[in-house]
Protein backbone atom coordinates (compact mmCIF):
# COMPACT_ATOMS: atom_id res chain seq x y z
CA UNK A 1 0.00 0.00 0.00
CA UNK A 2 2.56 2.24 1.38
CA UNK A 3 4.50 2.25 -1.87
CA UNK A 4 1.96 2.62 -4.25
CA UNK A 5 0.88 5.63 -2.18
CA UNK A 6 4.68 6.75 -2.98
CA UNK A 7 4.64 6.22 -6.52
CA UNK A 8 0.81 8.16 -7.10
CA UNK A 9 2.89 11.27 -5.04
CA UNK A 10 5.92 10.65 -7.40
CA UNK A 11 3.59 10.57 -10.61
CA UNK A 12 1.59 13.85 -8.99
CA UNK A 13 4.71 15.95 -8.29
CA UNK A 14 7.75 14.29 -6.62
CA UNK A 15 8.53 17.16 -4.06
CA UNK A 16 5.54 16.05 -2.50
CA UNK A 17 7.08 13.72 -0.10
CA UNK A 18 9.94 15.80 0.85
CA UNK A 19 8.75 18.66 1.26
CA UNK A 20 5.85 17.41 3.53
CA UNK A 21 8.68 15.16 5.49
CA UNK A 22 9.98 18.76 6.27
CA UNK A 23 7.17 20.43 7.42
CA UNK A 24 6.50 17.77 9.96
CA UNK A 25 10.16 18.29 11.28
CA UNK A 26 12.59 15.92 9.56
CA UNK A 27 15.98 16.99 7.80
CA UNK A 28 16.59 19.58 10.35
CA UNK A 29 17.99 19.91 14.11
CA UNK A 30 15.39 20.62 16.95
CA UNK A 31 17.38 22.89 18.09
CA UNK A 32 17.20 21.74 21.96
CA UNK A 33 18.86 23.23 24.14
CA UNK A 34 22.12 21.59 25.64
CA UNK A 35 22.05 18.58 23.64
CA UNK A 36 24.31 17.77 20.52
CA UNK A 37 21.95 16.40 17.83
CA UNK A 38 22.13 15.86 13.82
CA UNK A 39 19.54 17.23 11.78
CA UNK A 40 19.25 13.68 9.96
CA UNK A 41 18.40 13.80 6.01
CA UNK A 42 15.45 14.36 3.67
CA UNK A 43 16.13 13.46 0.41
CA UNK A 44 15.08 15.23 -2.94
CA UNK A 45 16.07 15.70 -6.28
CA UNK A 46 18.42 18.76 -5.72
CA UNK A 47 20.27 16.87 -2.80
CA UNK A 48 20.63 13.52 -5.00
CA UNK A 49 22.01 15.46 -8.11
CA UNK A 50 24.70 17.57 -5.84
CA UNK A 51 25.31 14.24 -3.66
CA UNK A 52 25.34 11.53 -5.90
CA UNK A 53 25.04 13.10 -9.57
CA UNK A 54 21.87 11.32 -10.42
CA UNK A 55 18.74 11.90 -11.10
CA UNK A 56 15.61 11.07 -9.02
CA UNK A 57 13.72 8.12 -9.84
CA UNK A 58 10.43 6.83 -9.05
CA UNK A 59 11.84 4.29 -7.31
CA UNK A 60 12.89 6.69 -4.98
CA UNK A 61 9.99 8.04 -4.17
CA UNK A 62 8.93 4.80 -3.06
CA UNK A 63 11.49 4.08 -0.67
CA UNK A 64 10.97 6.94 0.62
CA UNK A 65 7.10 6.88 1.29
CA UNK A 66 8.49 3.58 3.61
CA UNK A 67 10.96 5.69 5.33
CA UNK A 68 14.12 3.39 3.49
CA UNK A 69 16.91 4.62 1.30
CA UNK A 70 18.50 7.97 2.26
CA UNK A 71 16.61 9.28 4.55
CA UNK A 72 18.31 9.55 8.11
CA UNK A 73 15.79 10.72 11.48
CA UNK A 74 16.63 10.86 14.90
CA UNK A 75 14.84 9.46 18.07
CA UNK A 76 14.25 13.05 18.98
CA UNK A 77 12.54 13.76 16.10
CA UNK A 78 10.59 11.11 15.49
CA UNK A 79 8.86 11.90 19.16
CA UNK A 80 8.76 15.20 18.16
CA UNK A 81 6.47 14.60 15.05
CA UNK A 82 4.72 12.27 17.15
CA UNK A 83 4.11 14.41 19.67
CA UNK A 84 2.86 17.21 17.44
CA UNK A 85 0.37 14.72 15.92
CA UNK A 86 -0.98 14.20 19.19
CA UNK A 87 -1.27 17.60 20.80
CA UNK A 88 -3.54 18.60 17.33
CA UNK A 89 -0.91 19.70 15.19
CA UNK A 90 1.72 22.18 16.63
CA UNK A 91 4.95 20.89 16.42
CA UNK A 92 7.23 22.44 19.71
CA UNK A 93 10.90 22.88 20.61
CA UNK A 94 11.86 19.87 22.56
CA UNK A 95 13.52 21.10 26.10
CA UNK A 96 14.74 19.42 28.83
CA UNK A 97 13.79 21.64 31.80
CA UNK A 98 9.99 22.85 32.34
CA UNK A 99 10.28 24.77 35.46
CA UNK A 100 13.33 25.76 38.02
CA UNK A 101 12.91 25.90 41.80
CA UNK A 102 15.19 27.83 43.95
CA UNK A 103 15.23 27.68 48.06
CA UNK A 104 14.41 31.27 47.76
CA UNK A 105 12.94 33.38 44.88
CA UNK A 106 10.10 32.66 42.42
CA UNK A 107 9.46 29.68 40.72
CA UNK A 108 11.11 29.53 36.76
CA UNK A 109 8.76 28.05 34.35
CA UNK A 110 10.08 27.82 30.76
CA UNK A 111 7.16 28.53 28.42
CA UNK A 112 7.14 25.90 24.88
CA UNK A 113 8.02 27.31 22.23
CA UNK A 114 6.00 27.05 18.85
CA UNK A 115 8.17 25.71 15.77
CA UNK A 116 5.71 25.16 13.17
CA UNK A 117 1.87 24.21 12.52
CA UNK A 118 1.75 20.77 10.91
CA UNK A 119 0.04 21.46 7.29
CA UNK A 120 -2.68 18.86 8.05
CA UNK A 121 -6.79 19.71 8.03
CA UNK A 122 -8.70 18.25 10.93
CA UNK A 123 -9.55 15.41 9.15
CA UNK A 124 -6.73 14.31 7.53
CA UNK A 125 -4.78 14.54 11.02
CA UNK A 126 -8.02 12.48 12.81
CA UNK A 127 -7.00 9.75 9.90
CA UNK A 128 -3.55 9.63 10.83
CA UNK A 129 -4.39 9.26 15.06
CA UNK A 130 -6.87 6.60 13.86
CA UNK A 131 -4.23 4.68 11.91
CA UNK A 132 -1.49 5.08 14.76
CA UNK A 133 -4.05 3.79 17.38
CA UNK A 134 -4.81 0.92 15.14
CA UNK A 135 -1.16 0.10 15.69
CA UNK A 136 -1.54 -0.04 18.88
CA UNK A 137 -5.17 -1.74 19.84
CA UNK A 138 -6.68 -2.53 16.42
CA UNK A 139 -7.25 -6.07 15.13
CA UNK A 140 -4.42 -5.91 12.77
CA UNK A 141 -1.94 -3.98 14.77
CA UNK A 142 1.61 -4.55 14.49
CA UNK A 143 2.02 -3.74 18.29
CA UNK A 144 -1.32 -5.12 19.45
CA UNK A 145 0.26 -8.13 21.64
CA UNK A 146 2.54 -6.17 23.31
CA UNK A 147 0.26 -3.78 24.93
CA UNK A 148 -2.60 -6.64 25.69
CA UNK A 149 -4.04 -6.14 28.84
CA UNK A 150 -2.44 -2.69 29.27
CA UNK A 151 -4.67 -0.22 31.73
CA UNK A 152 -4.03 3.00 29.18
CA UNK A 153 -4.74 3.66 25.51
CA UNK A 154 -1.73 4.46 23.33
CA UNK A 155 -1.01 5.13 19.47
CA UNK A 156 2.40 4.51 18.06
CA UNK A 157 4.08 3.22 15.07
CA UNK A 158 6.46 0.52 15.13
CA UNK A 159 9.66 0.05 13.14
CA UNK A 160 12.21 -2.25 12.31
CA UNK A 161 15.47 -0.45 11.22
CA UNK A 162 17.74 -2.45 8.72
CA UNK A 163 21.70 -2.09 9.42
CA UNK A 164 23.63 -4.32 7.11
CA UNK A 165 24.31 -6.57 10.11
CA UNK A 166 21.84 -10.00 11.13
CA UNK A 167 19.84 -7.74 13.58
CA UNK A 168 18.29 -5.01 12.81
CA UNK A 169 17.06 -1.89 15.38
CA UNK A 170 13.69 -2.28 16.86
CA UNK A 171 12.02 1.18 17.23
CA UNK A 172 8.95 1.81 18.63
CA UNK A 173 7.61 5.49 19.03
CA UNK A 174 3.98 7.00 20.15
CA UNK A 175 1.90 8.75 22.83
CA UNK A 176 -0.77 8.22 25.99
CA UNK A 177 -3.18 7.77 26.21
CA UNK A 178 -4.46 7.85 22.77
CA UNK A 179 -7.53 10.23 23.03
CA UNK A 180 -5.78 13.06 25.26
CA UNK A 181 -2.08 12.36 24.98
CA UNK A 182 -0.28 13.34 28.00
CA UNK A 183 3.33 12.06 27.03
CA UNK A 184 5.32 10.79 23.61
CA UNK A 185 7.93 8.77 23.95
CA UNK A 186 10.50 6.85 21.25
CA UNK A 187 12.21 3.71 21.85
CA UNK A 188 14.75 2.37 19.47
CA UNK A 189 17.02 -0.54 20.40
CA UNK A 190 19.96 -1.28 18.37
CA UNK A 191 20.75 -4.37 17.01
CA UNK A 192 17.70 -6.16 19.19
CA UNK A 193 15.40 -7.33 16.39
CA UNK A 194 11.47 -6.23 15.11
CA UNK A 195 9.80 -2.92 16.59
CA UNK A 196 7.08 -4.57 17.48
CA UNK A 197 8.72 -7.54 19.89
CA UNK A 198 11.52 -5.55 21.24
CA UNK A 199 10.68 -1.61 21.45
CA UNK A 200 6.94 -1.67 22.03
CA UNK A 201 6.95 -3.75 25.29
CA UNK A 202 9.80 -1.33 26.33
CA UNK A 203 7.32 1.85 25.98
CA UNK A 204 4.82 0.19 27.79
CA UNK A 205 7.02 0.46 30.57
CA UNK A 206 7.88 3.73 30.31
CA UNK A 207 4.28 4.63 30.27
CA UNK A 208 3.13 2.56 32.89
CA UNK A 209 5.96 3.93 35.10
CA UNK A 210 4.70 7.45 34.20
CA UNK A 211 1.52 6.89 34.52
CA UNK A 212 1.51 5.96 38.08
CA UNK A 213 3.14 9.26 39.37
CA UNK A 214 0.45 11.06 37.67
CA UNK A 215 -2.49 11.55 39.99
CA UNK A 216 -4.18 13.73 37.24
CA UNK A 217 -5.00 12.11 33.13
CA UNK A 218 -7.04 14.52 32.50
CA UNK A 219 -4.83 17.29 31.23
CA UNK A 220 -4.42 18.11 27.61
CA UNK A 221 -0.47 19.17 27.45
CA UNK A 222 1.62 16.76 25.49
CA UNK A 223 5.04 16.30 27.58
CA UNK A 224 8.07 14.88 25.55
CA UNK A 225 9.95 12.40 27.65
CA UNK A 226 13.51 11.94 26.67
CA UNK A 227 13.93 9.23 29.44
Amino acid sequence: MFYEVGLALQNADPQILPDMARAFGLGAATGIAGVQETSGLVPDLAWKLAEKGESWFPGDSVNLAIGQSYLLSTPLQIVNLLAAVGNGGTLYRPQLIQRIVEPIGPEQVNQPEVLAQLPLGPENLAVIRAALEAVVSGPRGTARTAFEGATFTASGKTGTSETGQEEPHAWFAGYAPADSPQIAISVILEHAGEGSKEAAPVFRQLVEAYFARQPELGRSQVVIDLT
